[in-house]
């Protein structure tokens, strides 16, 4: 679900529609790479949901069944 709702590259802040998530780089217009490159999604509260939240919580929980068994 991740590599499908989240976008990683330059345009976390270019539009008003993507939700930052994790920024490398900051809004400053003299870095290397250029502003605003990181970890964002277009897609809105469901991509931060489903791209980012549910994957980790399905993670946790694959370790605990996985761990749990010892």
């Amino acid at each position: 679900m991740a590599f499908v709702l989240l976008n990683f590259g330059h345009g976390a802040f270019s539009r008003e529609d993507h939700i930052a998530i994790f920024v490398l780089f900051g809004q400053d217009k003299d870095s290397i790479i250029g502003p605003g490159y990181g970890l964002y999604t277009k897609k809105g509260i469901p991509g931060v949901l489903f791209g980012l939240i549910v994957p980790v919580c399905l993670f946790a929980g694959a370790a605990f069944v996985a761990l749990g068994d010892r």
